[in-house]
């Protein structure tokens, strides 16, 4: 005996179809009619539920299912995807997976489709389900595709915006170095042979590293008047004077200490730690043994 019936309007579409819900026994009868009178309709007991998503437990009994499917339905939370002789049941969840519900035509008072025999009842049953399963299984792998491509997307505009960046600061460096060698001449000043580095090991840029140019200059000598490195922010001061020791060697023959803005560098700090700031000048002092 049915029992426990309820009824939802569910528009689509601009289609109005009306779903119901019942219990026969041990089982959930889900009818659902069309604004052309077609009748879907199929009957589920908690076993074959289980088979078709993983939301229905064994555990469950058919009533609390019976709860759980009437509270997505008063929701409207469902598509209807209609086809010539089956229906699918689309149930959306919080977490937006959905879960198939098949449902078969029926074309006469007695029952869906005047099959010959129960075989052949599930052997159509099982050939949409897998259908099902096969459709469900290409929207998943088109949804990876997606996620992966956006991401593909994302961090080629983060190294675009690096690589901007430093063609803005290298084209800095080459307005500076020009700057320096025309103040040069002007002054008759003798221009040293090793004038900058404009390079740097692009391989170890992080897409959120931050480049600058910091500019060296002797005190008290003139072996240094002006020498321009390309420096991350995140580098240590020590690994940038390692750099610039490998043009003026002299310089490891004594002690040394460096100062910027006329604050003394901390050599095992970062550039931003010790805030040398892009195109700073860096005094390098020799101390007197």
């Amino acid at each position: 005996m049915e029992k426990n019936k309820v009824t939802f309007p569910i528009y689509q579409n601009n289609s109005l179809y009306t779903l119901s819900t019942s219990l026969i026994g041990n089982k959930i009868k889900l009818v659902c009619v069309g604004d052309n009178s077609v009748i879907y309709e199929n009957i589920y007991s908690v076993e074959e539920l289980t088979k078709i998503s993983r939301y229905f437990r064994p555990n469950y009994t058919i009533e609390q299912i019976q709860l759980y499917l009437n509270g997505i339905l008063e929701l409207q939370k469902i598509e209807i995807n209609q086809g010539d002789e089956a229906i699918t049941l689309n149930l959306y969840l919080i977490n937006n997976d959905h879960i198939p519900i098949p449902l078969l035509k029926k074309i006469d008072n007695i029952g869906m489709y005047n099959y010959s025999n129960k075989n052949a009842k599930e052997r159509n049953y099982n050939n949409y389900y897998n259908y099902e399963i096969q459709i469900n299984e290409l929207k998943r792998k088109l949804k990876e595709e997606k996620d992966i491509n956006k991401k593909l997307i994302n961090d080629n505009s983060k190294l675009k915006e690096t690589i901007n960046i430093l063609n803005t600061e290298l084209h800095q460096i080459k307005t500076i170095n020009e700057k320096f060698a025309k103040d040069i001449a002007q002054k008759n000043i003798e221009i040293p042979k090793k004038i900058s580095k404009e390079y740097y090991d692009m391989s170890s840029i992080k897409p959120d590293d931050r480049m600058i140019t910091v500019n060296f200059v002797s005190m008290g000598r003139n072996d240094i008047g002006h020498y321009s490195l390309i420096c991350k922010k995140r580098d240590l001061f020590v690994k940038v004077e390692e750099r610039l020791y490998e043009d003026f060697p002299q310089f490891k023959d004594y002690e040394t200490y460096f100062e910027v803005n006329g604050k003394r560098i901390k050599r095992f700090k970062t550039l931003e730690q010790n805030q040398i700031k892009n195109n700073d000048i860096i005094s390098i002092f020799i101390i007197d043994e």
